[in-house]
């Protein structure tokens, strides 16, 4: 703890009141003008503010005091100004207290300090970035806080970016919420097909060179030709490129025993947000720690998609 007195002798008081006086007389403003915090102490209850980082705020108090008690000076340091007000410079991120006494060493109350980011910049910036969004800038514990409302999932990963310059390399804690109920299905299939069904599938792969750049072309042969060089992806895909539906070259796929339907989801999600899907489950796994326990892990097992749309202006 950190203490010192605020006002020691009558003429110490008179010499700041001259000073105060001065300070008028030249058109300078005194302390705690409109614009500074003012804080309502008292004995029974803790009274909190929030100081930038390496910015001075004054603080003006609803009752006297006499002696000013600071927790931690490496986090703030405070000066008193007259027996009502105070200013705080916070040095560094973090919370501490300041205690307020009267001349006979009675409390006369209580303030939590908690120096934040100055995201008053970073609130600007954002603010020219996405004017229409309704985006509100904070900080907790050393971290970037993002709230409010945006338009759509574009808007609000722009100001995401935005604070994750400013943040460095502490994790910005986004919670903007979407406005808008914009919303994607995506119908997905999961098929295992052999790596023998190019073959069996009857597609006859030939490989064409023209001015040094490969050309492939995948031709369908109902005579059940063999294929040279193909895998089934490359295959596959190709016919896909030529025009030939997927239900088309699955069903006949299917149809000779060379693959199956694993699963076929339906994955709704507003832009922005993610939707997953997992068709398996998941399996314990002992795990030896040092202290010679073993704990529990979980491995999940199957087909599985996470599916995060973001819908363009």
């Amino acid at each position: 703890m950190f203490g010192f007195d605020a006002f020691r002798t009558t003429g110490g008081w008179r010499l700041l009141g001259a000073i105060a006086l001065a300070a008028a007389m030249l058109g300078v403003a005194a302390p705690a003008r409109a614009g500074n915090d003012v804080v309502y102490v008292s004995a029974n209850r803790n009274a909190s503010i929030k100081v930038a980082k390496g910015k001075p705020k004054t603080i003006m108090t609803s009752a006297a005091f006499y002696q000013i008690v600071i927790g931690d000076p490496e986090i703030a340091n405070v000066n008193p100004l007259t027996d009502k007000s105070f200013y705080v410079l916070g040095n560094n991120l973090g919370t501490t207290g300041i205690a307020l006494f009267d001349q006979n060493k009675q409390l006369v109350g209580t303030i939590d300090i908690e120096v934040t980011l100055d995201t008053d910049q970073l609130a600007s910036t954002i603010r020219a970035s996405v004017p229409d969004a309704k985006i509100k800038v904070g900080s907790a514990n050393g971290r970037v806080v993002l709230s409010g409302e945006a338009d759509d999932a574009v808007a609000a990963d722009k100001a995401s970016k935005i604070a994750s310059r400013f943040s460095g390399n502490e994790e910005v804690i986004n919670s903007v919420n979407i406005s808008s109920s914009q919303q994607v299905q995506l119908n997905v299939r999961f098929v295992e097909i052999n790596r023998q069904a190019g073959q069996d599938l009857g597609a006859k792969y030939a490989a064409n060179f023209a001015y040094g750049i490969g050309n492939r072309k995948v031709v369908l042969n109902p005579d059940g030709g063999t294929v040279t060089g193909a895998g089934t992806g490359e295959i596959i895909g190709s016919l896909l490129s030529n025009g030939v539906s997927i239900d088309i070259a699955i069903k006949a796929l299917e149809e000779r025993g060379l693959a199956r339907r694993l699963a076929e989801p339906n994955l709704i999600a507003r832009s922005g947000q993610t939707a997953s899907f997992l068709a398996g489950g998941e399996f314990p796994i002992p795990v030896s720690e040092d202290n010679g326990k073993i704990s529990v892990t979980y491995k999940k097992y199957g087909v599985g998609l996470d599916f995060t749309p973001t819908v363009l202006k």
